[in-house]
């Protein structure tokens, strides 16, 4: 959490609108801060896990709120899983995992597509989930369907909860 911490004191200086200051400290995360095109990196022991780049972002509390966001997954290789988009989203500092939220959709590196509502990331378990229903369309056009979803951000291990239904051709 250190590194994240780092990473928005570095946004903070680059950008952040204070009617009051030109500049602001993590001290100052009360509430109210916005900063514009900016960059959040999630490390764990030196291994890149997401990047996030957002229109917008806002500090509330320990809860930052990221608008009209890009997020690229990294595997173990150091190389992008797949990309999340949503409308916005919330990164919870304490513990680095995050929920997207509005027009969701996750892309692998095979053109596999996860389309919901809501996903979220557990940081500790490395893990994308959601309760709400979602579609996955493989690169052959297979769509795979359900609610309540986990799997890994690249979609090689998915396990749906209810309601599952599968179409395409074999």
């Amino acid at each position: 959490m250190k590194k994240l911490s780092l990473i928005i004191w570095i946004v903070l200086l680059a950008g952040c609108h204070k009617s009051d200051k030109n500049r602001a400290s993590i001290g100052d995360l009360a509430g109210d801060e916005v900063i514009d095109s900016a960059l959040i990196v999630q490390s764990k022991k030196d291994r890149k896990l997401w990047e996030l780049k957002a229109a917008r972002i806002e500090f509330v509390d320990s809860t930052t709120k990221v608008y009209g966001f890009k997020l690229k997954f990294f595997g173990v290789n150091g190389l992008v899983v797949s990309v999340l988009q949503a409308d916005s989203g919330m990164v919870y500092e304490a513990t680095g995992d995050m929920t997207a939220i509005g027009h969701v959709t996750v892309v692998t590196l095979d053109s596999t597509k996860l389309t919901t509502n809501t996903l979220s990331w557990d940081n500790n378990r490395e893990k994308i989930y959601t309760d709400d229903y979602i579609t996955i369309v493989d690169s052959s056009g297979k769509v795979l369907k359900g609610k309540g979803f986990e799997a890994d951000p690249g979609l090689t291990h998915i396990k749906i909860k209810s309601e599952v239904k599968a179409y395409g051709t074999d």
